[in-house]
């Protein structure tokens, strides 16, 4: 099946526009650390963290068939990613690094909501969380089919459900990627 690369490009920018609009108010959400009950914009986490995904899921796409290559047919980042050549993940990994280098210091770049019994688990230390490109995509994996389908988990499951969103490293990914497409030769 061929592959509109403009229309896919200017899709991926649209939905990465809106979830941008966004980033400073999921910042302001919670505190770092903090746990509340859900937030009154859960609605524009939801909406962010679904554009956010697909955007990226459509930036990477959209590197396939510049390269001449039909994309995979699936939503996992970290598969899109990981099915590159060698080369463009480097590249872009290199971008991306240069990106996060850059951003700034001690802001928070993940929140997660979860739902269980009164007792929450032991959280892990997010600064020992590995931060490579390759591990941050294979932990957002169908992040645009779980976001866009949210609302369908249990009100109270038995067990801790958590779902986590890297909204920054995910925002500095999918600039990495736009600025890999943009630097190709014509």
């Amino acid at each position: 099946m061929g592959r509109d690369l403009s229309v896919t490009i200017s899709s991926a920018e649209s939905f990465h526009a809106v979830a941008a609009r966004t980033l400073g108010f999921i910042r302001g959400l919670t505190p770092e650390g903090s746990t509340r009950k859900a937030p009154s914009g859960i609605g524009e986490l939801v909406c962010c963290a679904t554009n956010l995904s697909l955007a990226l899921e459509l930036y990477l796409k959209a590197l396939y068939v510049q390269r001449g290559d039909e994309p995979p047919s699936t939503h996992d980042l970290g598969a899109l990613f990981q099915g590159l050549s060698h080369r463009a993940r480097d590249s872009v990994g290199r971008r991306f690094e240069r990106i996060k280098s850059n951003g700034p210091r001690g802001v928070s770049a993940s929140v997660t909501i979860s739902r269980g019994p009164a007792t929450p688990p032991a959280w892990r230390d997010y600064s020992a969380v590995p931060k490579s490109l390759q591990e941050i995509l294979t932990r957002a994996g169908d992040g645009f089919v779980t976001w866009r389908y949210l609302f369908e988990h249990h009100a109270c499951p038995p067990e801790y459900e958590a779902v986590e969103f890297e909204y920054l490293l995910l925002h500095y990914a999918c600039e990495a990627v736009a600025d890999e497409i943009a630097s190709a030769p014509v």
